[in-house]
């Protein structure tokens, strides 16, 4: 079946009658084009307009996909036959023509449009809640899967984005960090090699691609969080020794300093951040990109007022340069637990974390006055390190988290707090508690 078209299986349910429906899968043309050997094709910007079956005309970022090979992807909206129409290159600060050899003909069916609707906004009358891809009130209630140590990386995601989903839970974040496979362009010395400078890996790709489909297939929301803290922190969680950009490593920053002002660094996460975006943006299950984790503990952010000015900066820059690209409009935010920042000027939400001494009091305040706030707010993460009269026992069984959850829901905060360590309570097989919050968080309107 999948040699008829030269395309994957989870492609197939919108092509052949014959085929599994999948209604969640993207519209996918892929294609090949000229390729000049000595050029990064990471740095080439190719855009490709496709047709839906109404007519209507997008344009959208295009992401190679190895060897000769490129694709475009996006959502699929309505029934119908989708076409593919074109592709430029911007070339010389011009968009011009480019000649590609499609792999499956210009035309893909689709069978069942995607239920998930748009990607998850913000409704305009209240500025502080979320709208679903439909229209209906969406309220974050969920739990960290950031990483996994385990080697099957999709088989980690499919069982527990199934689990959230049975459960009642529709949010999670998971991390592009190297030590869980999940980062393009750093991967662990066991793992394989890195990537040359400027190049993505595609095996990681592909296995993002893998979370994604379940996502989707399970409706739980993902925030894509694209940078952690470590990478350019000498003090906190540090893995700038380690770090392939260093210039101790033979890479070209002297300092995690410069990360944030570095023209070259800049240039790499810009080509790095269109290709998530070219290759993923297609899917409503990711609620935002979340351009760091705990960005307050970078050095330059610890560092003088300048350096938290290239800070402020970067996220600007980085948000205009990820909206440019985004033709499906998903949401930006970053974390940091200091809202009155500037680096929160581009985001369309707040992110802080939390790990009090009391956690069930804490997560019933927040540093910002909730009448003032702009936007929506809630806490990425709650745990319970420094809840210093747990006993190890009480640590280990979870017993402190599915509290503080409930707890979450009657902050002053826009939605609810979200759980660190919830993989704590599937280990210890606490799902239905969660459940019943999850179910009583639906029944009550919240």
């Amino acid at each position: 079946m999948t040699a008829l078209l030269g395309l994957s299986p989870r492609l197939c349910g919108f092509l052949l009658l014959t085929c599994l429906t999948l209604s969640a899968a993207p519209v996918e043309f892929s294609f090949r084009i000229d390729h000049d050997e000595t050029q990064n094709p990471f740095t080439r910007e190719i855009w490709a307009e496709v047709e839906d079956p109404n007519g209507n005309r997008t344009r959208l970022p295009a992401y190679f996909d190895g060897g000769d090979t490129w694709a475009v992807r996006t959502r699929a909206a309505i029934k119908g036959n989708y076409r593919f129409l074109r592709a430029d290159e911007w070339r010389d600060d011009l968009l011009q023509p480019v000649s590609v050899d499609l792999n499956d003909g210009d035309r893909l069916r689709v069978r069942d449009e995607n239920s998930l609707g748009r990607p998850i906004s913000i409704d305009g009358r209240t500025n502080r809640t979320f709208l679903d891809g439909n229209n209906r009130l969406y309220v974050p209630l969920g739990g960290n899967l950031p990483w996994t140590e385990n080697e099957d990386t999709a088989g980690f995601y499919r069982d527990n984005l199934q689990r959230f989903a049975e459960t009642g839970l529709n949010w999670t974040r998971i991390w592009m960090c190297h030590w869980g496979r999940l980062n393009l362009d750093w991967i662990e010395p066991h793992h394989g090699e890195n990537p040359p400078l400027g190049h993505l890996d595609i095996d990681v790709a592909r296995r993002w691609d893998r979370i994604i489909e379940s996502a989707d297939a399970n409706g739980v929301r993902v925030q894509m969080v694209l940078q952690h803290h470590g990478q350019y922190s000498s003090t906190v969680n540090s893995d700038w020794d380690a770090n392939p950009w260093n210039a101790a490593n033979d890479g070209f920053l002297e300092s995690p300093v410069e990360f944030f002002s570095d023209n070259q660094a800049r240039q790499l996460t810009r080509d790095k951040f269109r290709y998530i975006v070219a290759r993923w943006g297609y899917s409503s299950s990711i609620m935002a990109w979340e351009l760091f984790n705990e960005v307050k503990w970078t050095d330059a952010r610890r560092g003088t007022a300048e350096t938290n000015a290239a800070v402020a900066a970067w996220h600007d820059e980085m948000a205009r340069h990820l909206r440019r690209y985004d033709v499906h409009g998903h949401l930006i935010t970053t974390s940091d637990d200091d809202l009155t920042h500037p680096l929160w000027s581009s985001m369309d939400y707040y992110q802080p974390h939390l790990y009090a001494s009391n956690m069930v009091l804490g997560v019933q305040s927040v540093a910002q006055t909730p009448a003032r706030l702009d936007r929506p707010l809630f806490y990425g993460e709650v745990g319970d390190d420094n809840m210093i009269n747990l006993t190890s026992e009480q640590r280990s069984t979870g017993a402190a988290h599915v509290p503080m959850a409930w707890a979450g829901l009657f902050g002053p905060t826009t939605q609810p707090a979200q759980l660190w360590y919830i993989d704590v309570l599937r280990q210890n097989e606490r799902w239905d508690e969660l459940a019943s919050l999850a179910s009583f968080a639906q029944s009550s309107g919240f």
